[in-house]
C-alpha cells in the first residue's frame, strides 16, 4: 500500500510543471514537496477525549500549538449525547462514518438539531454553544485552527 501511494505521489511531482504551464503559471514551486503528508487510516492511533466513552485521532498539524490548522478525527458509539460546550476558535465538522444530529444552545433538545450524514458538514463559530448526538456509531472529522479547547456550559 505504501508503495503504491509513494508511486502515485512521484507521479504526481512529476505532472506538477505540465500542470501548471497548462493553466498559465510560470512557476511551480516544488521546494516543498517533501512536506506533502499521505494518511494511511488504518495507521491512525485512537485515544480517549474529554468526552468519556469516545475517541480522538489526530490526521493533521498540532491542535495545541496557537495559530496552527489541524485536522482531527472523533469516534463517537451509538446513542451517545456530546452535552453542551463551546471552543474558542470556530470549528468545521464533517461526518465520515454514519451520522451525527448537532444542536446550537445551551441545553439538549433532540427535536431541535440538524441531521448530518455521511459528507454532510457544518461550521460553528467559536464561543457559540452546541451539542450532538448519535444514534449510530459514527466518524466525524473536525478542522479548525489551535489551539483547541472546550468548555462545557453548564445545563440550568
Amino acid at each position: 500500500m505504501k508503495t503504491k501511494l509513494f508511486t502515485i505521489l512521484v507521479s504526481m511531482v512529476s505532472f506538477l510543471p505540465l500542470l501548471a504551464q497548462a493553466h498559465g503559471l510560470d512557476e511551480v514551486d516544488l521546494s516543498r514537496v517533501e512536506e506533502v503528508k499521505v494518511i494511511d487510516p488504518e495507521a491512525l492511533k485512537w485515544g480517549e477525549t474529554v468526552y468519556p466513552g469516545t475517541e480522538i485521532t489526530n490526521v493533521f498539524g498540532d491542535p495545541k500549538k496557537p495559530g496552527q490548522v489541524y485536522t482531527i478525527r472523533f469516534r463517537l458509539p451509538a446513542n451517545y449525547v456530546v452535552p453542551p460546550h463551546t471552543h474558542s476558535q470556530d470549528e468545521y465538522m464533517t461526518v465520515i462514518s454514519g451520522s451525527l444530529n448537532v444542536g446550537i444552545g445551551e441545553t439538549v433538545d433532540k427535536n431541535n438539531t440538524v441531521l448530518l450524514p455521511v459528507g454532510g458538514a457544518i461550521g460553528i463559530p467559536g464561543k457559540v454553544p452546541h451539542y450532538a448526538w448519535t444514534t449510530e456509531e459514527m466518524i466525524m472529522q473536525v478542522h479548525a485552527i489551535g489551539p483547541r479547547d472546550t468548555t462545557f456550559v453548564p445545563s440550568p
